[in-house]
C-alpha cells in the first residue's frame, strides 16, 4: 500500500507537527519575529510521489503457423440383454462387457492447407462372434469414417 512507506518516511525525519503541513500547504509565510533556532520548525519536506510497480508479463508468445491435432479414443460396451436365447432355443437374460471401438482422428491447418480424417477399428465384441462369421478380435472390423483435405485461396475462401 503506498500510504504505509509515505508515513514511515515522515517518521523518521524527526517531529512534524499537523500545523506546520497545513501552513505549508495553505501558503502561509512564518513569523519573522518567532525565528530563533529553539522555537524554529523544521524545513518543509517536499516528497516525490511514491511509484508503484507496474505488472509487466511478457508478452504471449506468437500463434504458430500450422497444427496437427491428434486424437485417440477407445470404447467399451456393456449390454444386458432380457431375450437372448440359447442352442436350445429357449429365452434367458444375458450381459456382456466387451471392447467395442477404437477411434483415430487427425486435423491439420496452416495458412495454405487444411484438412481432417477419422478411422474406426471395431471387433471383439459379442456382436462380432463366430456365428457371424468374424474371427472376434478387435480391429477385424476398420474403415475410414471420414476424411478431406483443401487449400485455402483467401481469407474466407477455402476449396476442399
Amino acid at each position: 500500500m503506498a500510504v504505509a512507506p509515505t508515513l514511515l518516511l515522515l517518521a523518521s525525519l524527526g517531529p512534524v507537527s499537523f500545523q506546520d503541513v497545513s501552513a505549508q500547504a495553505d501558503g502561509a509565510q512564518s513569523d519573522p519575529i518567532h525565528t530563533s533556532e529553539e522555537n524554529a520548525s523544521p524545513a518543509p519536506v517536499v516528497m516525490a510521489p511514491v511509484s508503484r510497480k507496474k505488472n509487466i508479463t511478457p508478452p504471449l508468445p506468437a500463434k504458430p503457423d500450422h497444427s496437427l491435432t491428434l486424437g485417440l479414443a477407445v470404447r467399451g460396451r456393456y449390454d444386458l440383454r432380457f431375450n437372448d436365447r440359447n442352442r436350445n432355443g429357449q429365452s434367458y437374460r444375458s450381459s456382456h462387457l466387451s471392447y467395442d471401438t477404437t477411434i483415430l482422428t487427425a486435423e491439420y491447418d496452416s495458412p495454405v492447407i487444411f484438412g481432417a480424417a477419422q478411422y474406426r477399428f471395431y471387433g471383439g465384441s459379442f456382436l462380432y462372434g463366430k456365428n457371424g462369421g468374424y474371427q472376434n478380435y478387435p480391429g477385424e472390423v476398420n474403415f475410414p469414417v471420414y476424411g478431406y483435405m483443401g487449400a485455402k485461396l483467401g481469407k474466407k475462401t477455402r476449396i476442399s
